[in-house]
């Protein structure tokens, strides 16, 4: 088998963290050889360690190609207007011709057998990669109920030779397709889980009090990750005492450097930036919070349960809680989106459970990057 990994994006972020880590944790146990694996990234998009790329010590072992790629936004929240609508399947065509005609021809030349994307938003590339290829893509994401997305998931259920979801959630619209499996993404948080007993030093080196309950948001600062509706509830939440927000992210756009200098007014929130080793803030955090529209689960909820806190993540009327539950239990709570007293009354309920100074919610500890590395590995190979 040859591999190559398509990288929809760069950065710190959960996607392409998962994937490097899956890749370098196969390359150090030798399932996977460096001859055997190459990666294609946008030509767009550097890969540098001033941008603590998550991709650059691999770019010095495993050959690297730039290719133009897709990036078609079908999940939920994303905002789209008439521009984007008119104007992007124009440019995604054009896109989609320079890849068949260029990468396609690295892919012959290499005699790839084995084609992985890392996400959906490149699902028009199965339109055009070969079909001789074992073709997998990485579901990271919700779709969204436009028809763009409908087409996304009936192209991926037709043309993908394997469809990997990262929770229960994402898998919903191909779980009957006889080709996903669920695999949680790969992550180790021994690391984490062990700091959890000097929290107190740690509390200490960041000016925090002992007492202090800490709610965490991870990942970018957008209107994507529900930004507007987290300064809905700092807001709201002095009611509930020695609580702090801390947020470790970038801002994105315009948007998010806003929502910074919002929160930046409030003396319960501390921003941290983004973080390349989030382990100390994980180690203290008792509960990592999703403020989107919708139930989302990815990485940062994972994280978060394995460190030993608890989570809380929004759903609608609709969702079918079992489904994370099953996964979960009740080491997740849930608020309805969108439903500012009622995030405030669960954080409540979860300070009164938890009244320890740090939650230590008792989650079995696991080096899940093993464990999702080597199904990831079995199950491109079967």
């Amino acid at each position: 088998m040859k591999l190559v990994f398509i990288a929809h994006a760069i950065g710190i972020g959960g996607g392409p963290l998962s994937s490097s880590s899956t890749i370098q944790y196969l390359l150090d146990t030798e399932l996977l050889k460096k001859e055997d694996c190459l990666i294609i990234h946008d030509k767009l998009k550097e890969i540098s360690d001033a941008n603590n790329d998550v991709y650059f010590n691999l770019k010095k072992t495993v050959k690297h190609f730039e290719c133009t790629l897709p990036f078609s936004p079908v999940y939920k929240g994303t905002a789209t207007n008439f521009f984007s609508t008119i104007f992007n399947p124009f440019k995604g065509f054009i896109i989609l011709l320079m890849f068949f005609f260029n990468c396609n021809k690295i892919l012959r030349q290499e005699k790839i057998t084995t084609v992985h994307l890392n996400s959906m938003v490149l699902w028009p590339l199965l339109l055009v990669l070969p079909k001789s290829m074992k073709l997998v893509i990485h579901i990271r994401e919700v779709p969204n109920d436009t028809i763009r997305a409908r087409i996304a998931v009936f192209v991926i259920r037709r043309y993908a030779t394997k469809i990997i979801s990262i929770d229960p959630i994402s898998d919903l619209p191909f779980s009957d397709s006889g080709k996903s499996i669920v695999i949680i993404n790969p992550f180790n948080m021994t690391q984490p889980r062990q700091l959890r007993s000097t929290k107190t030093s740690i509390k200490k080196k960041l000016g925090i009090s002992e007492d202090t309950f800490i709610v965490s948001i991870f990942g970018n600062v957008s209107a994507e990750k529900g930004l507007g509706f987290f300064i809905r509830v700092v807001k709201a939440s002095v009611e509930i005492k020695n609580l702090v927000f801390f947020i470790i992210g970038k801002p994105s756009g315009l948007h998010g450097e806003n929502c910074v200098q919002k929160l930046d007014e409030f003396k319960n929130v501390r921003y941290f930036g983004e973080q390349a080793d989030t382990s100390k803030y994980y180690a203290i955090t008792d509960v990592v919070i999703r403020c989107e529209d919708y139930l989302p689960l990815g990485r940062t909820v994972w994280e978060g349960i394995f460190a030993g806190g608890v989570a809380l993540v929004p759903v609608n009327e609709n969702d079918d809680v079992s489904v994370i539950q099953q996964y979960l239990g009740k080491y997740i709570y849930t608020y309805p989106a969108s439903r500012v007293e009622s995030c405030i009354d669960t954080l409540k309920k979860i300070r009164e459970l938890y009244p320890a100074t740090v939650i230590d919610s008792g989650y079995p500890v696991s080096d899940n990057l093993a464990i999702s590395a080597k199904q990831f590995f079995e199950t491109i190979q079967s």
